[in-house]
């Protein structure tokens, strides 16, 4: 399902904000389904023109279209969605455990143990680099 919010700043100035997460049936329980975390476009102009809904044959890949342009990363040719809210989940992990190695190096007083930092730093950057291409990495 897709959200649309609306608020207003000042008198004439409205945004919108529309929010939406992948859902899918889960592996271990046929009857429940699994939710991603909430994709949003961020805040727009209202006035700002609206694009018109994808071409799709079926219901499954409009809703599957529609959440592809609120992915905060590039979609990759042939990817599915599924893969797509694993790449942006790992990437978001990537993210956390980076900002922690930044604080631990900030904090750190011996020299050696900044140097181990800084290579697990550069690793983890590497693994962040390789899964945000868009190109070839769908290939794998």
């Amino acid at each position: 399902m897709i959200f649309e919010l609306q608020r207003t700043l000042g008198e004439d100035r409205q945004q919108l904000r529309y929010l939406a997460a992948y859902k899918r049936k889960s592996a271990a329980d046929a009857a429940s389904w699994v939710r991603s975390e909430y994709l949003d476009s961020g805040w727009i102009p209202a006035t700002a023109p609206r694009s018109a809904l994808p071409a799709a044959i079926n219901i499954e890949r409009l809703y599957q279209a529609l959440l592809v342009s609120l992915l905060p990363i590039p979609a990759i040719a042939g990817e599915s969605m599924d893969e797509a809210i694993v790449r942006l989940g790992r990437l978001r992990k990537l993210d956390k455990q980076m900002a922690a190695l930044r604080k631990k190096i900030g904090t750190e007083k011996q020299f050696k143990r900044k140097v181990e930092l800084h290579r697990e730093l550069k690793a983890l950057q590497h693994e962040q680099s390789t899964l945000s291409q868009t190109e070839g990495a769908g290939a794998s």
